[in-house]
């Protein structure tokens, strides 16, 4: 997965966007050039390069015309250049940005025939939302090339390791609403994200103000792991009531960009059948980087990912997972934009090899990228519903989406994931906590 690769891509009114990933270089770019940024005239785009179909660019006949623009750059089929320019007739073709499969490239795009172009697919309403490709961590929607380029490499200020579970800088409402759901209480809202109230042991309120019977929960407070938990990539240590991230890799895992993967992971239950229609609960927090910093975050960086009905996972990205992924950004930081959030779906994808020099495969899909003012910079309290092909998804019980997989025909092997268990993953070497895991019966 080339180091967690989520560039995000957008094709709007003709204008191309390129993707590119964490371990990327600006040369990917094209070094001096303004390659596949907006234009309206020629002028505009500098070092020979070409207003074409609103983006600047260059004309081609085969890749080595590209070269010069750098390693992600590829001569796109016609396939591809009639969906950046419908109703346009070409005598060559056009450079834009390279991908394996369908879910190499970003909103708004899917790779078609090697390259990323615009492919409109179902909204659940009925219209045509923004598809388009997976990238390897839903925490990156709705970034541009410029982030995902440079966070890899970015200086940072100092570590936090020690600061898990502080409330340093938290506002008021999400000092409250940590507070209340760590006793098990319902949003102080009384929205429609539940909560235990008026539920008897055993049980949990889920959306349709029901109390359905409890699957799995740990409140953290047991002093030992891994219990019922596989601790995946990084550390982890349960203290002060909560499961907290550790400063450096598992022992004996190849951990890094160049090695089996990166980022810190709480799994639970993969593969098993009986969890099929249920809804997740938990309280989390993500944090910089500590001592532990081998590629030198940005200390404002703050990405989170949670997984559910993870059919197929290994710790390894070099081998395949099937799962629903939500992705969120709980801080601004350069491109970063607090509130970010994406929701998608891997099937049989992972990288065949080692590290992000790898070629992808499988099927990823992007379903839903939004914003929403309820992720705040501290704990956030995420409440998610799989019920069929329907997914909800809360933060601090504000519904953020309401989604409907049934886009017919699907995508080769790439039907709606109906069973598996749950994971959260703090991105790259982020530190953090979780605690109050809930996991109700929907059935």
């Amino acid at each position: 997965m080339r180091g967690r690769c989520w560039g995000a891509s957008v094709v709007a009114s003709a204008v191309i966007v390129v993707p590119a990933c964490d371990g990327a270089t600006d040369n990917n770019r094209g070094s001096e050039t303004h390659w596949l940024t907006s234009c309206d005239s020629d002028d505009v785009c500098g070092a020979g390069l070409k207003c074409i179909c609103g983006a600047c660019t260059l004309p081609c006949t085969d890749s080595t015309a590209c070269q010069s623009l750098g390693t992600t750059a590829a001569c796109a089929p016609p396939s591809a250049v009639e969906a950046v320019c419908p109703g346009e007739t070409h005598t060559s073709s056009l450079c834009l940005a390279s991908c394996d499969i369908a879910g190499a490239c970003s909103s708004g795009l899917s790779c078609i025939d090697g390259v990323c172009a615009p492919h409109a697919v179902a909204k659940p309403d009925g219209g045509a939302p923004e598809d388009g490709g997976r990238r390897s961590s839903p925490s990156d929607a709705g970034r541009t090339d410029a982030e995902t380029t440079s966070d890899a490499a970015k200086p940072r200020d100092g570590g936090a390791e020690e600061h898990a579970g502080a409330d340093a800088g938290r506002g008021d409402a999400a000092t409250d609403a940590a507070a209340v759901r760590s006793e098990g209480g319902p949003a102080p809202d009384g929205g429609p994200d539940g909560g235990t109230a008026n539920c008897k042991p055993g049980y949990h309120a889920v959306s349709t103000g029901d109390c359905k019977p409890i699957l799995f929960s740990d409140d953290f407070e047991s002093g030992s792991l891994p219990g019922d938990w596989q601790l995946w990539e990084r550390t982890f240590v349960e203290t002060g009531g909560r499961i907290n991230v550790g400063n450096g890799p598992r022992p004996g895992f190849d951990y890094g960009a160049s090695g089996n993967g990166r980022g810190a992971i709480l799994a639970t239950h993969v593969g098993d059948k009986t969890w099929t229609d249920y809804r997740l609960d938990f309280d989390a927090e993500v944090l910089p980087a500590g001592s532990f910093d081998p590629y030198g975050l940005s200390s404002c960086t703050r990405r989170f990912d949670m997984y559910f009905r993870v059919q197929q996972r290994t710790e390894s990205w070099n081998d395949p997972m099937t799962t629903y992924a939500i992705g969120v950004q709980t801080k601004t930081c350069d491109q970063d934009v607090q509130g970010s959030v994406s929701f998608a779906s891997f099937h049989g994808y992972y990288c065949p090899g080692v590290g992000w020099g790898c070629s992808t495969a499988g099927e990823g899909r992007q379903l839903v990228t939004t914003n929403t003012p309820a992720i705040v910079d501290g704990p956030n309290h995420y409440a998610v519903e799989v019920v069929g092909n329907v997914t909800k998804f809360w933060v601090n019980g504000t519904l953020v989406f309401d989604y409907t997989d049934n886009v017919v025909p699907y995508p080769a092997g790439a039907s709606p994931i109906t069973f598996g268990g749950i994971d959260l993953e703090w991105i790259w070497e982020l530190l953090g906590w979780a605690d109050n895991v809930v996991v109700t019966d929907m059935r």
